[in-house]
């Protein structure tokens, strides 16, 4: 008697040295875990394949069927990673997935696909696994960061953008009023540190930035 499961042979009763055939059948969501043949003085039988050579005494076949666990594949990413910390779930659990974009990227889209090909839903990198491997894939794009200038007295300055992303060339328009020239101009990024400025230029960081002026 088998839960989960059944199996059968190819025949009730064989002779010694006879080829038995074991027909293994799991239940849907099941799979094979153990199966062992024993001989009346419970002696292992060795099985290959579901066959067994009949020794000289009556034999008894156990088995054990466990749930059936599916492979949640990663597909290579850039700018990112996508992980799964364990690679395997029976249908219905809840895979997380943990997204971590590369500096200056954010998550773009994040798809996963079954062995059919058919989409499984998605909500905040969690799915429930189905009765099937699945493949994951992500795509990452660069991120958009704010611009914020702080209004200076006796002058103005002025971006041709209000944001930008990693690695964007931002133009500064400095207008001192009539009689004043510019003292200091500085950018710092989001951590506080300064950002190179040149010819009223400056590379945009991984992060938002503010921009400081002063006249005189």
């Amino acid at each position: 008697s088998i839960a989960n499961g059944t199996i059968t042979a190819d025949s009730t009763y064989a002779e010694v040295g006879e080829t038995v055939i074991l027909t293994v059948k799991p239940h849907t969501g099941y799979e094979l875990d153990t199966l062992v043949v024993k001989d009346a003085s419970n002696k292992t039988v060795t099985v290959t394949d579901g066959k067994f050579t009949m020794p000289a005494s009556n034999v008894t076949v156990t088995a054990t069927f466990k749930i059936t666990k599916y492979l949640v594949e990663i597909a290579s990413t850039a700018n990112g990673s996508v992980k799964v910390d364990p690679d395997k779930y029976a249908k219905g659990e809840t895979v997380t997935l943990t997204v971590e974009p590369a500096t200056g990227y954010e998550l773009d889209q994040l798809t996963v696909k079954n062995a059919s090909g058919k989409k499984v839903a998605v909500n905040d990198n969690q799915f429930a696994m189905p009765a099937s491997k699945v493949t994951v894939t992500a795509t990452f794009k660069l991120s958009t960061y704010g611009i914020t200038v702080a209004k200076p007295t006796n002058g103005t300055v002025k971006t041709d953008v209000s944001k930008a992303k990693m690695g964007d060339t931002v133009n500064l328009t400095i207008t001192p009023k009539s009689g004043y020239e510019l003292e200091k101009l500085v950018v710092k990024d989001a951590d506080g540190k300064e950002v190179a400025v040149a010819g009223n230029k400056f590379m945009m960081p991984a992060s938002k930035v503010n921009i400081t002026a002063s006249f005189r």
